[in-house]
């Protein structure tokens, strides 16, 4: 026994990388006992350096911002801008019924006008929660299907759907060979 793994050199060989490798799948009877482990003298462990990746630093650019939205409909974009202003400046309005409200019951000294301040404040806090929701569907539905039709078509002109053929193809075959072998 190793003392810094607790296994004998009986029960580990070690490949290059000091990786092991299971022998055999234990049997039921014997599931619960420690697991032996050899190294395959078929499989050669060798890695290659990863190169490092090009990192931007700083802020995201502009015209990132602006392909992004041009992808996904500048109709669209504009659409749910003006709609979540919208819908803040309703969520806004509703806050300020509730301060003049109290501010009036403040003055008279009771709560008069309480169906009025109810109806503004129920009606703004409805029409932010329409509004909230009608930016959602503009944003997740419209221009979410704009920017795939869009992406759809790119790729479609540069000829990936030749090449995305070729690999169902070959992951077709691969599945019928392996299928043979179950």
């Amino acid at each position: 026994m190793t003392p810094e793994n607790g296994h004998s050199e009986s029960d580990v060989s070690i490949l290059n990388d000091d990786t092991p490798i299971p022998a055999e799948k234990p049997s039921h009877r014997n599931s619960f006992q420690k697991a032996r482990l050899v190294s395959s003298p078929h499989l050669q462990l060798q890695s290659a350096p990863l190169s490092k990746e090009h990192q931007e630093q700083g802020r995201v650019k502009t015209e990132v911002y602006a392909q992004y939205i041009q992808a996904a409909s500048k109709i669209g974009f504009v659409l749910f801008l003006l709609i979540t202003v919208a819908q803040q400046a309703l969520s806004v309005f509703a806050t300020l019924v509730l301060r003049y409200w109290g501010e009036h019951n403040r003055k008279v000294g009771g709560n008069s006008g309480m169906l009025e301040y109810l109806l503004l404040y129920g009606g703004f806090s409805f029409g932010s929660t329409l509004l909230g929701a009608l930016s959602a569907i503009i944003l997740w539905v419209y221009c979410a299907l704009q920017s795939a039709r869009r992406l759809h078509d790119s790729v479609r002109r540069y000829g990936i759907f030749e090449m995305s053929a070729h690999l169902v193809a070959d992951v077709a075959s691969l599945d019928a060979r392996t299928s043979q072998f179950l």
